[in-house]
């Protein structure tokens, strides 16, 4: 029942910010899109829609859900299957990894400080 828009079609519908190569969709934005699906299912009455909903909010809000990578044949890709990884270190430092699916280029410094500020902020 919910809409899950290809990320392309999502990064040029919303206007992802483009940094170092990658594509970021920004926290307001997953709510915003969330808050507008919540609406349009307000009057729907389905068994099973309150889990199905739980479920879509949850992978949209995933970190690789919001990210894609501009590839150097011009397309548009996914990070890798393995996810990104967001973890406190052993002294406190946050450590993050991640790749594209495809070139399997690694997340960029400028964009790794983005994630930082907003786990953090």
């Amino acid at each position: 029942m919910m809409r899950s828009y290809h990320r392309k079609t999502l990064i040029k519908k919303e206007g992802w910010p483009l940094v170092d190569g990658w594509y970021w969709c920004p926290q307001s934005v997953v709510d915003k899109r969330i808050k507008t699906e919540k609406a349009k299912l307000k009057n729907h009455s389905h068994f099973g829609l309150a889990y199905q909903f739980a479920t879509w909010e949850h992978d949209q809000k995933r970190l690789e859900a919001r990210l894609a990578h501009a590839c150097w044949d011009g397309k548009i890709r996914a990070a890798s299957g393995y996810g990104v990884e967001y973890y406190h270190g052993d002294n406190g430092k946050t450590e993050i990894y991640g790749k594209c699916r495809f070139c399997e280029e690694p997340l960029s410094d400028g964009i790794k400080l983005i994630i930082r500020m907003e786990h953090e902020l």
